[in-house]
């Protein structure tokens, strides 16, 4: 009897696990998805870069305020300067405490939005992952039964199949177990993104000798590192 080894679940995620085909091909909006993310992180990085000037110029005012608050002062006119000098920087801190508050609120609104797009684009590179994943397990199934007449294949054996292997390499960031995580952790997820679908992208145009090597080189670095101690 020919019967192929289901995937183990522990590869697929809940979706995928209820899902009786395939998922559909990749929408063709997500360059448009990638672009819309760039520019929402670009956005968050320049009001992120905004935040981080506050406390200095705050500072700033701090050290002027406390350098009049030393002068000696021998006339009435000398004190009248510096009263309206204080008043002014007094003024000026209160205005880079409301910017700085108000650019924390946008930070966060637009950390929000970048995470929610970054859901969309993992979403769609998980259905090419996963497409790709399904098409090589029928390339293998198919050509185990041409060689060896309708031996079944062990899900190990698969697992050791070359695009196999590198495709667990080339797994999009998932935000499904990410619910909990810190803000700052899933948009480092989202930066990650681009990367990811650049290497789906390649490994589909990658034929078995150019995936075999890229697996021994991912070994022989890895096996480097491990001799070195350098863990990069």
């Amino acid at each position: 009897m020919n019967t192929l080894v289901p995937v183990r679940p522990e590869i697929v995620s809940p979706e995928q696990q209820s899902a009786t085909t395939a998922p559909a091909e990749e929408p063709a909006d997500l360059d448009t998805e990638l672009n819309r993310l760039d520019a929402a992180l670009a956005t968050l990085d320049e009001l992120s870069a905004r935040q981080r000037e506050f406390p200095r110029h705050i500072a700033e005012i701090d050290i002027k305020l406390k350098k009049l608050e030393g002068e000696d002062l021998s006339t009435l006119e000398a004190l009248e300067s510096r009263q309206a000098q204080q008043g002014k920087l007094a003024n000026m801190k209160l205005l880079a405490d409301s910017q700085a508050k108000k650019t924390q609120a946008a930070i966060g609104s637009q950390q929000e939005a970048a995470i929610k797009l970054g859901e969309r684009i993992a979403a769609l590179l998980e259905q090419r992952w996963w497409s790709n994943y399904t098409t090589r397990a029928e390339e293998i199934r198919l050509e185990f039964d041409r060689l060896f007449y309708r031996s079944g294949l062990e899900q190990s054996l698969q697992d050791a199949y070359v695009p196999i292997t590198l495709l667990q390499w080339m797994r999009p960031p998932s935000f499904n177990v990410s619910r909990f995580l810190p803000p700052d952790t899933k948009i480092a997820k989202c930066r990650q993104l681009r990367e990811a679908a650049a290497k789906l992208r390649e490994f589909e145009s990658m034929s078995f000798a150019q995936i075999a090597e890229r697996v021994d080189e991912i070994d022989r670095k890895a096996r480097e590192r491990l001799r070195t101690g350098t863990g990069n």
